[in-house]
């Protein structure tokens, strides 16, 4: 009775963390969590459901308010666990594999560049191989890793698959979606670090399509507007007297 007690108390303790998260508390949801899940690793142990679900949701809120440096080690953390609990071709630790590369891809140092591609690529053709190439999460991983490949100066490979992850999404999700904003803003990024004939005009028509729906205060747009040539990057109507 003891032990599912307490077992209740660290659940209640997994809903309080994600609701602080909701709330945007991360400070709150990271002190919580870290007292709640050293709490249930010796009580009910590193693969137990609840232990694992703290510290996923805790590493969540790091990711948000400490950044990726601090945020990493929590997530490989998680994906350890996951391969053992559910194996290591199973659909949620591939998912987490292919997010945990995408972090070393934002890290980007050139060794673990290597890494983060290698991490998101294995992850992302199991992951197509188990739900198909639609599937929202998946594309989302595929996202990730075309953004990789621009880090990394691969961006011919990256130009190869992006055009049709947009097509996906934007069947998927539709064209405004956020995913499909971001991996336009990833292809943008592409076409002009590759000086294609029309990457340019691309991104300027992106730019209006980010303004009108973002607004000029969201960081895509600002990303945008710095990639551009400094001739163009004051807006359509703005005067700079």
């Amino acid at each position: 009775a003891r032990g599912s007690q307490a077992e209740d108390t660290l659940r209640g303790a997994v809903a309080l963390v994600n609701v602080l998260y909701r709330l945007a508390r991360h400070e709150e949801a990271i002190e919580v969590g870290t007292e709640a899940l050293a709490r249930s690793d010796a009580a009910l142990g590193n693969h137990h459901p609840v232990s694992m679900s703290l510290l996923n949701n805790m590493a969540a809120s790091v990711y948000v308010v400490r950044g990726i440096g601090e945020a990493l080690p929590y997530n490989e953390d998680v994906l350890a666990r996951h391969r053992v609990v559910y194996g290591p071709d199973d659909f949620r630790t591939l998912r987490k594999q292919a997010f945990v590369g995408a972090m070393y891809g934002e890290l980007g140092e050139l060794g673990e560049l290597e890494k983060s591609a290698s991490l998101q690529r294995s992850a992302i053709e199991k992951m197509i191989a188990l739900r198909g190439p639609d599937n929202v999460r998946i594309l989302r991983a595929q996202s990730n890793y075309a953004s990789t490949l621009i880090t990394m100066g691969r961006n011919e490979e990256a130009l190869e698959l992006l055009p049709g992850l947009i097509q996906r999404l934007d069947r998927t999700l539709g064209l405004e979606n956020p995913a499909t904003f971001y991996t336009q803003l990833i292809y943008a990024k592409a076409l002009l670090a590759s000086n294609t004939p029309d990457a340019v005009d691309h991104a300027l028509e992106l730019r209006a399509r980010f303004a009108s729906t973002l607004g000029v205060e969201h960081h895509w747009y600002g990303e945008l507007v710095e990639l551009l040539p400094a001739s163009l990057q004051e807006a359509p109507g703005v005067s700079s007297e």
